[in-house]
């Protein structure tokens, strides 16, 4: 039968066995990545028509997404090898060492296809593409031949397959909102290592040639409204330069999470600060800052404190005035009264004299709660108390010494302001005492002393 019975007519020729299976096979790969059940759909969906298993893994050489079944009673050295690596979730030093020794990366990149390549440490041909955004490879697809051997229509199908996989890795906002920059992807993964190893972070960061200086914070910003979505991540980051001078940031679970970095003996300033707050006002913001540290491998419980501290912040909003910016240093506490209060009745700790002066305003209808605790929070300084109760000087001193009366103590003594302001943090944690007057850090420090 001739190929063509008219000049542009082309006849149905029957597909050979070899390309019905591609065909049918690409439709697979393909109804994976439109099912909008993930990269792992994916890779099971591939690794049952390939008849292999199947690895995404990404560049800081992490799994993100495998199909690598090992049976308990493998001894072979593929199963030695995945046994060790699955358990991390991270390609081992001794594998990065092999990918590195064999120059695999550029082989790779002078390819416009995938290769196959006889891994040595696995013992088993293996099939390698790089899957690429904006230009930049930010995974790699590994076949290992296990099921059946390699074939040229396997190829042709992996080829597809490494398609498919970068376009469903360009569904993850990180890769969406950084344009394929590494850094933001190398702090998303660091996000989600809660057991990270220090050599290979180490590792991770040179590949990307970050090198964090001796201090650091992970900053968090969420929208107020939980329901709410940030806006143009690369916008709010653009408004933030200032703390990003060095540091990295990523999109993570809708919050903008920034990694900010600082030389010895430096730290956030006002002017840093002060931007916080006005890109916290345009665009509805709140913000939680972690405590200082000095390895990557404290970027994830540093996470975990920034969004604490925004949690504990609005715990304490109705009775203190937090703005936008929420420190886990200054809001710490709370974790105290949260984990005492799961176990223990809270009021057991609140001195007995500060609950007998909420009971004596309660039944005077007085004021000397109020008038303690914008004391106490002044530093005992009486022209800054009256300053902020908005009250005369001899008013405050004669509240003050019906408060000594009953308190049975002349608020001298460290130890006895100590429990009082502990007693304080519970009532206002409980909801019993909501001070009338609300002030932040920032105010009760403007007022001079006696």
């Amino acid at each position: 039968m001739p190929a063509y019975e008219d000049a542009g007519e082309k006849s149905e020729a029957p597909l050979s066995e070899d390309e019905y299976w591609q065909e049918d096979a690409g439709k697979q790969l393909i109804s994976a990545l439109f099912s909008d059940m993930g990269l792992q759909h994916i890779v099971d969906v591939a690794a049952r028509v390939l008849g292999n298993p199947v690895a995404v893994i990404d560049a800081n050489f992490r799994y993100v997404a495998r199909k690598m079944d090992v049976a308990p009673d493998d001894d072979s050295e593929f199963a030695r090898v995945m046994r060790d690596e699955l358990r991390s979730g991270f390609v081992s030093e001794e594998g990065i060492a092999y990918i590195n020794e064999h120059r695999l990366d550029e082989r790779l990149a002078q390819r416009v296809c995938p290769c196959v390549h006889f891994n040595d440490r696995l013992q088993a041909n293996t099939l390698v593409g790089a899957a690429m955004v904006h230009g930049i490879c930010i995974a790699h697809v590994l076949l290992v031949e296990r099921g059946h051997a390699i074939t040229p229509k396997d190829e042709v199908c992996f080829d597809l397959l490494v398609g498919i996989v970068a376009q469903e890795l360009q569904k993850n906002p990180v890769y969406l909102s950084t344009r394929g920059q590494m850094g933001s992807y190398f702090l998303a993964s660091l996000l989600e290592n809660d057991h990270p190893d220090a050599t290979s972070l180490e590792r991770r960061a040179a590949a990307i040639n970050f090198r964090p200086p001796a201090r650091m914070r992970v900053v968090v910003a969420v929208p107020r409204n939980p329901f709410a979505q940030v806006g143009n991540m690369q916008n709010v980051a653009g408004q933030l330069q200032p703390l990003l001078t060095h540091g990295l940031y990523t999109l993570h679970k809708n919050q903008l999470v920034m990694l900010v970095c600082k030389g010895e003996g430096q730290d956030l300033t006002d002017f840093e600060l002060g931007r916080m707050r006005d890109v916290g006002d345009l665009n509805d913001l709140l913000f939680g800052i972690s405590n200082r540290f000095g390895s990557l491998t404290g970027v994830h419980s540093s996470y975990e404190q920034a969004h604490d501290a925004i949690r504990f912040g609005q715990t304490v909003s109705n009775a203190l005035e937090v703005g936008r910016i929420m420190r886990y240093d200054y809001l710490s506490y709370v974790k105290l009264l949260e984990r005492t209060n799961q176990t223990d009745d809270l009021l057991d700790i609140c001195p007995p004299p500060l609950v007998a002066l909420m009971e004596h305003d309660r039944t005077h209808d007085s004021d000397l709660m109020n008038t303690l605790f914008g004391y106490l929070q002044n530093g005992q300084s009486t022209a800054r108390a009256s300053a902020q109760l908005s009250l005369h000087k001899n008013t405050l001193l004669y509240r003050l010494g019906t408060i000594r009366k009953i308190l049975g103590c002349d608020l001298t003594s460290g130890e006895d302001v100590f429990q009082l302001q502990v007693g304080f943090r519970v009532l206002m944690y409980l909801g019993l005492f909501c001070p009338r007057f609300r002030h932040t850090r920032e105010q009760l420090r403007e007022h001079p002393r006696d």
